[in-house]
């Protein structure tokens, strides 16, 4: 089977009558009749298929009754309903994301806040070390004219 063009799950189709595209089917009874590869499995499925049939469990009606119930109990709990927009809000942010994302941008507008402090004290301290070395440059200059006057 495997330089065929058939695969496994067409013939277990084949072999379950569920193929419904009459060309397909003639096609796949041909191809049969022409590989022994297919012929094989095609023989080896039904061999498995009868066995399965063979070896039918027959529930009683209460077991039954009761397995219907548990499905369509399962099917109404795992069925999306129609939610206002309020379940959908608290279904998407429920309480533990927003408070994550309060704490994030809490945190990033305390970030933003020191580094703009930083900055400006870095800018004022600058000034001030400019401002100190202008006034040392002006008493520099009065010492030099007071010493070129006493010197005169």
């Amino acid at each position: 089977m495997k330089k065929c063009t058939i695969s496994s799950g067409t013939l277990v189709d084949y072999i379950y009558g569920e193929i419904d595209d009459v060309s397909k089917l003639h096609e796949i009874e041909l191809h049969i009749k022409s590989c022994p590869d297919c012929l094989m499995e095609i023989g080896r499925l039904e061999a498995v298929k009868k066995a399965a049939e063979a070896n039918r469990v027959d529930f009683p009606e209460e077991i039954w009754s009761v397995q219907r119930q548990n499905i369509l109990r399962k099917i109404r709990t795992d069925a999306p309903a129609k939610k206002s927009f309020g379940g959908i809000f608290h279904g998407i942010f429920d309480v533990k994301k927003l408070s994550l994302a309060a704490l994030i941008i809490i945190m990033a507008g305390i970030g933003t806040q020191y580094y703009r402090n930083v900055k400006i004290l870095d800018e004022q301290k600058a000034m001030a070390d400019k401002m100190e070395l202008l006034q040392n440059m002006e008493i520099i200059e009065r010492l030099d004219f007071y010493e070129k006057m006493s010197l005169k």
